[in-house]
C-alpha cells in the first residue's frame, strides 16, 4: 500500500509540475504576443510618421503649379516687357502649366479688362497654387493684388512705359529739352542728369537742345524762371516714374504745367542775373627756387580736379619776387612750396568738405594751402630750415 501511495504522489507532483510549466510556458507566449505586438504598432506608427514627414518634404520641394495669362498691346515697342516678369516668377520654384498671351483689344482681352477693372497693359493674369511657398507669397505682395477670393493674382506693379486704358495713350515717354550755353565750353553739362535717367530706365523718346539766348530759349527761360544755364525742361510723363520723380524736389527741379525745369546744381554755370559764369577758379603756385630738395609745387595741379574745381588761370611765383613776397605777406605763409586757389573755389561742395583738413579761407575768399608736410619736403620760412616730415606726419 505504501508502494501505491507513493507512486500516486510521484504521479500527482509530475502532474502539477507538468500543469505549472505549461502555465509558464501560456504566460511566457503571452507576454511574448503582446511585446510583439507593442513593438508591431510602435514600428507602425515610426513607419508611418516616417512617410508623413517624406510626404511633407516633397510637398515643399514641389513646385508650385500654376497657370499664366498675359494681356499684351503687341503694337507698343516701347513698353514694358512682361516677359520680364514671368522670368522672375520661374525664379520662385513653379511649374507653368499653361502660359497663354491674348491681345488687349480682342474680345477675350476686353473681358478680361472689364471683369478685373485692369488699368495698364500689359498685365499678367495668375491662378493656381498661388500661396504654396512665403516666397510666392511675398512676390504676389510686391508685384500685384489677389482677386477672386484669393485664388487669382493679378499684376498690377507695371513699370512705365506702359499703355493707359483711361488716358488711352502710352503712357513714360519722356521729351526733354536741353538750354544751353554753346560758347561756355567750360561749362558743366547735363549729360550726366540724362545719363542717370537712361540708367533708370527712363524711357526719353525726344531729346534736343535750344541755346538760351534764342528766341525759343529766351520763352523757356521765362516761362520755367531759368536762372541758370545749363538747364532742362523735362516733361510731365517724368513722373511715370516713382524712383525719380521723387527725388526731382532735392534737385530743386521746380514744376510749371505739370513739366519740371531742372537747373544745374554744378559749378561752373553760367549767371543769368550776373551775366558771368560762375565758378571759373585761379589757381597760384607759389615755391621757392632755392630749395631744391622741396616736393615739385605742380603735385597740386593732379589733385584738385578730384574735387571738381575748374581752374581757367594759372600764375607761378617764387618767394624771392615781388609778386611772390606780397602774397606770402598778405596771407602770413611759412611753409614753401603752397597753392593760393581764388574764392570761386567756393562753387565746389566736394573741395569745401576736404579744405578745412589741409587750408584756410582767408578774409578776402581765397583758399591757402597749409599742410605741406602731407605732400613732402618742404622749407620753413620762418627758420629758413629744410623740413623732412616722418611718415607718420605724411
Amino acid at each position: 500500500m505504501d508502494e501505491k501511495n507513493k507512486s500516486q504522489k510521484t504521479a500527482k507532483k509530475k502532474k502539477k509540475t507538468l500543469a505549472s510549466q505549461n502555465s509558464l510556458f501560456l504566460i511566457l507566449f503571452l507576454v511574448l504576443v503582446i511585446v510583439n505586438t507593442f513593438n508591431m504598432f510602435i514600428l507602425f506608427n515610426m513607419t508611418n510618421k516616417i512617410k508623413s514627414e517624406i510626404s511633407k518634404q516633397n510637398e515643399v520641394v514641389r513646385s508650385a503649379e500654376l497657370k499664366l495669362l498675359k494681356i499684351v498691346d503687341s503694337s507698343c515697342k516701347q513698353c514694358f516687357e512682361i516677359n520680364d516678369i514671368v522670368a522672375e516668377i520661374k525664379q520662385n520654384n513653379v511649374k507653368i502649366l499653361n502660359e497663354k498671351t491674348v491681345e488687349f483689344n480682342s474680345e477675350e482681352g476686353r473681358n478680361f479688362i472689364i471683369k478685373y477693372s485692369i488699368q495698364k497693359i500689359p498685365t499678367m493674369i495668375i491662378t493656381g497654387e498661388l500661396d504654396k511657398s512665403s516666397e510666392l507669397q511675398q512676390y504676389w505682395l510686391e508685384k500685384g493684388t489677389y482677386a477672386d477670393n484669393n485664388e487669382t493674382v493679378l499684376i498690377t506693379n507695371i513699370e512705365p512705359p506702359y499703355f493707359d486704358l483711361n488716358k488711352k495713350k502710352v503712357a513714360g515717354l519722356v521729351s526733354v529739352i536741353s538750354i544751353i550755353d554753346s560758347e561756355c565750353k567750360e561749362c558743366s553739362s547735363m549729360n550726366d542728369v540724362l545719363s542717370a535717367f537712361r540708367a533708370s530706365n527712363v524711357e526719353i523718346t525726344s531729346a534736343k537742345s535750344v541755346e538760351y539766348d534764342s528766341e525759343e530759349g529766351k520763352e523757356f527761360r521765362s516761362k520755367y524762371n531759368i536762372r541758370r544755364i545749363p538747364a532742362l525742361v523735362i516733361s510731365a510723363e517724368i513722373k511715370e516714374y516713382e524712383n525719380i520723380a521723387s527725388v526731382l524736389p532735392r534737385l530743386n527741379a521746380t514744376e510749371v504745367d505739370g513739366n519740371y525745369a531742372l537747373h544745374t546744381n554744378t559749378a561752373p554755370y553760367l549767371d543769368l542775373n550776373t551775366k558771368k559764369i560762375v565758378g571759373l577758379a585761379t589757381l597760384t603756385l607759389l615755391s621757392d627756387s632755392s630749395c631744391t630738395e622741396c616736393y615739385n609745387v605742380s603735385l597740386h595741379k593732379s589733385i584738385i580736379p578730384n574735387f571738381g574745381v575748374v581752374v581757367t588761370k594759372e600764375f607761378s611765383y617764387d618767394v624771392s619776387s615781388s609778386d611772390g613776397k606780397r602774397i606770402v605777406n598778405k596771407y602770413n605763409i611759412t611753409k614753401i612750396p603752397t597753392i593760393i586757389l581764388s574764392s570761386e573755389s567756393k562753387e565746389y561742395p566736394n573741395f569745401i568738405q576736404v579744405w578745412d583738413s589741409v587750408g584756410t579761407k582767408e578774409s578776402d575768399g581765397y583758399f591757402v594751402f597749409r599742410r605741406t608736410e602731407v605732400m613732402g619736403i618742404y622749407k620753413n620760412l620762418s627758420s629758413n630750415e629744410i623740413v623732412r616730415p616722418s611718415e607718420e606726419q605724411q
